[in-house]
């Protein structure tokens, strides 16, 4: 069984728990839904990096990419490179991993849109 806590942060910014007994996940929500932390409980081992040098936060859209990677996994959508799609301009690694999204609890799910 899976088990959600609200109400928890990493460097002030709001995150979600995920834990099954095996692993623990971190997910922020207001900074595009990124996965920020994935660690095996009985060993300690975190699978995902992380730039010391950086906080977690949420960026402007456009920002840039590479010098703002925090680590951990972001959703990028609809691109990767800045380039136009369909006519319109899209920014470095898409727009999904600026935008805050909203998170809904339901039961042992963990839904984000927005």
């Amino acid at each position: 069984m899976v088990t959600i806590t609200e109400g928890l942060a990493v460097d002030d910014t709001p995150i979600v728990r995920l834990d099954n007994g095996v692993l623990q996940v971190d997910v922020a929500p207001t900074v595009g839904g990124k996965i920020v932390n994935v660690l095996h409980k009985a060993t300690g081992h975190q699978f995902l990096w992380h730039n010391a040098r950086l906080k977690l936060e949420r960026l402007s859209p456009g920002s840039e990419y590479d010098p703002n990677f925090y680590g951990g996994i972001d959703e990028l959508l609809p691109n990767d490179i800045p380039e136009p799609l369909n006519g319109v301009a899209s920014p470095d690694h898409g727009e999904l991993w600026t935008l805050p999204l909203a998170a809904a609890i339901t039961g042992h799910t963990l839904v984000m849109s927005g």
